[in-house]
């Protein structure tokens, strides 16, 4: 889903002071993580030094881009699957002014959960229903 972020007023006209309140309370409450926590993490369960974990995650993700750029398919068995789809063009419209707009077609890349993924965070959700 979208994170939401409402500053507060005093940090809204700082747009540096609010990204890194931002960036530093969403971390804590671990809303959102990022590449040096995923080198944290593989430092922790290999006890690699920390430019050898970062080269490891470096080379995970530039493999991955590589794949994604010849057109493969990366599966990763209980976790998801990685691929590029193709958008078809089409006509849209512009929401402001109701003309009709031309859309090129274009490639996107695409993640598609696994079932014991998707399983695995529906069930560490627990989330009020709104009436």
């Amino acid at each position: 889903g979208r994170a939401i972020f409402i500053a507060p007023r005093e940090l809204t006209l700082d747009t540096g002071r609010a990204s890194r309140y931002l960036r530093n309370s969403c971390r804590e409450k671990g809303e959102w993580m990022i590449k040096s926590d995923l080198v944290e993490r593989v430092m922790g369960a290999t006890d690699l030094p920390k430019p050898k974990a970062t080269d490891a995650v470096n080379a995970l993700f530039e493999g991955m881009k590589s794949a994604l750029l010849r057109g493969d398919r990366i599966e990763l068995r209980g976790f998801g699957v990685f691929q590029v789809k193709d958008r078809k063009r089409g006509i849209g419209r512009n929401p402001k002014t109701g003309e009709a707009v031309a859309l090129s077609g274009k490639y996107v890349p695409h993640f598609k959960p696994g079932k014991d993924l998707r399983e695995r965070v529906n069930a560490s959700r627990h989330r009020p229903i709104k009436n």
